[in-house]
């Protein structure tokens, strides 16, 4: 089983859509090229704006990305140390565990940090270039408009893909609990994750 530190922000809560939708309706996620969003030429407001913003977001209307809800507790259920890794100012702790709360995540422990090549855990799923240049590739990326430039080993598009991405690295069978899952290509299909003892399956999204 795997240690795994997930980012919050971009990653599990769509909070740059939320943004976007509640206070620039003008532009689009596409448009969010540059992690400094306030210096993308588009975007009209300061950086000092742009926190005020984030700070006075309604958490309610903060969705979650994707399926992230139900593979992190999946990948918890199936006994991977899972905890949240986030860099946050002292003001949005509060705002932050109050998100968590309401999509029924706060079971799962959360470290504020700004240093998160410093901690122990297998693997990082994080969308931050400047945290991949610290991290290397321990850190998976999760893929945003602002990090398609950057040339990692692990990249994912969706949840889905994460979920493949570990029981690939883990290799643990859910079924016979040995770690003997094998990554098999067939003619015509796409790869799927096989266990070489009791033939249990994954397949990719």
């Amino acid at each position: 089983m795997l240690k795994l530190a997930i980012d919050l922000d971009g990653v599990v809560l769509d909070t740059i859509r939320a943004w976007i939708a509640e206070f620039h309706p003008y532009l689009t996620l596409d448009d969010i090229t540059q992690w400094n969003v306030w210096e993308i030429s588009k975007v009209k407001c300061s950086k000092k704006q742009f926190y005020k913003e984030l700070n006075s977001l309604n958490p309610k209307k903060v969705p979650l990305i994707g399926a992230a809800y139900i593979i992190i507790k999946l990948l918890a259920y199936e006994g991977h140390e899972v905890f949240f890794l986030t860099a946050k100012t002292q003001s949005m702790e509060s705002w932050t565990r109050k998100a968590l709360k309401i999509h029924e995540l706060d079971d799962i422990p959360m470290t504020i940090s700004w240093e998160k090549e410093n901690f122990e855990y297998d693997y990082l799923l994080d969308d931050s270039p400047a945290n991949y240049k610290k991290v290397g590739d321990r850190m998976i990326i999760f893929e945003q408009p602002y990090n398609k430039d950057v040339a990692s080993k692990f990249r994912v598009k969706s949840w889905e893909e994460f979920y493949y991405m570990i029981k690939k690295l883990d290799r643990t069978c859910m079924n016979c609990r040995e770690r003997c899952m094998v990554e098999l290509e067939e003619p015509g299909q796409k790869p799927h994750i096989e266990c070489t003892r009791c033939g249990h399956k994954v397949h990719m999204p």
